[in-house]
C-alpha cells in the first residue's frame, strides 16, 4: 500500500542470536523486538544509567533474571528464550521493552505478533 506510516517500523526483527538495544529515555529503541528461534541469546542494551536495575522477565511463569551491567557501559544477559513466550525487560520495575521468540521469523505474520505483544505489554505483563 502507498501508507507512508507502514514503512516506519515498528519493531526490530533480528535473525541472529545477537540482540542489541538502546534505551531512548522512556523505553527501549524499538519497544517490541522479534528474534529467529535460537539455542541462546545474548541481550545487551545500552545508554542505561549503571545504577538501574535491569530484568528480563518469563510473561508465562514469571521467572526473573537480572541484566548484569559491564564496563562497556551496558547490560548484558546470555540466555535462552523459550518460543512464543513474550519476554519483558522491566527497568527499576517499569516496563521498557519486549522480547518473542518466533520459529521461522521470515515467514512470520509479524504485524499480527507485534500487535500480539503491544498488547501483552499494555497489560503490564
Amino acid at each position: 500500500s502507498d501508507n507512508k506510516a507502514e514503512n516506519i517500523k515498528k519493531f526490530d526483527d533480528v535473525y541472529s542470536s545477537e540482540i542489541n538495544k538502546s534505551y531512548d529515555g522512556s523505553y527501549l529503541d524499538k519497544i517490541v523486538t522479534m528474534v529467529d528461534a535460537k539455542e541462546k541469546f545474548n541481550i545487551k542494551i545500552n545508554d542505561i544509567n549503571k545504577d538501574s536495575k535491569i530484568i528480563l522477565i518469563n510473561s508465562s511463569n514469571g521467572e526473573k533474571q537480572d541484566m548484569t551491567y559491564t564496563e562497556n557501559n551496558e547490560f548484558v544477559l546470555t540466555t535462552k528464550l523459550d518460543e512464543g513466550v513474550n519476554y519483558g525487560i522491566l527497568m527499576d520495575n517499569k516496563l521498557i521493552g519486549g522480547i518473542r521468540v518466533v520459529n521461522e521469523l521470515d515467514k512470520a505474520d509479524k504485524e499480527k505478533i507485534y500487535e500480539e505483544v503491544m498488547k501483552s505489554l499494555q497489560c503490564g505483563i
